[in-house]
């Protein structure tokens, strides 16, 4: 999680979600913004509210998790627990 913050602080391959995440799958319909320089593959940091909430892989771009209305968006490895 603490790479997740330093990612966050640099402004790169974030992606802002709108709802709790409760598993380690994010799908692209949850998705609000996602940094367009995203390529498959990249780590990527999912936040919400100005929140890490999670690290993980993208499985898609920035691009189509932002355009896309079904698939996975990127697999979380690493998440906030409540």
């Amino acid at each position: 999680m603490e790479g997740g913050e330093i990612l966050k602080d640099l402004g790169i391959h974030i992606v802002n979600i709108d709802f709790d995440l409760q598993t380690n799958t994010v799908f692209a319909p949850g998705i609000e913004k996602a940094d367009p320089n995203i390529i498959p593959n990249d780590e990527v940091v999912v936040v919400r509210d100005d929140t890490v909430v999670g690290v993980g892989k993208a499985i898609m771009t920035g691009r189509e998790m932002e355009e896309c209305d079904n698939g996975i968006g990127v697999k979380i490895k690493h998440r906030l627990k409540k």
